[in-house]
């Protein structure tokens, strides 16, 4: 019996090892979260902004955006097509980083929805 208790327990340990453990050379779902958050603004900017604006070529200004994202972050384009390639094949740990990407836009509107952003400008420190 209490062979069958230890080997349990050491089943249910690495069963419940954290599911969020990536690959080497894979971004760690809270990095990975960072750029694709900052993606999706450089892309936002670059559509709602640049593209009116025609003295500017959208494509390369929202590749300059991107390069910079990379290197805010410390990686690379190939990295992060790698990473994003990986989380593709990882249903469940897409999810997880997609829900809280949405959540984090769920906060920031609710601060713009109740006015608590009022009084000056607050540097969200939030990445």
């Amino acid at each position: 019996m209490r062979v069958w208790l230890i080997g349990f327990t050491l089943l249910l340990c690495c069963s419940c090892r954290s599911r969020s453990k990536v690959p080497s050379g894979i971004l760690k779902p809270d990095d990975m979260q960072a750029v694709v958050w900052d993606m999706v603004r450089a892309d936002v900017y670059s559509t709602d902004y640049i593209a009116r604006d025609s003295s500017k070529d959208d494509t390369l200004e929202n590749a300059k955006l991107q390069q910079q994202v990379f290197m805010i972050h410390q990686t690379t384009r190939e990295a992060y097509q790698k990473s994003f390639d990986y989380y593709l094949q990882k249903p469940d740990l897409m999810k997880a980083l997609l829900d809280t990407i949405t959540a984090r836009v769920g906060r920031r509107k609710s601060r713009v929805d109740t006015g608590s952003n009022s009084g000056g400008l607050k540097i969200d420190r939030e990445q």
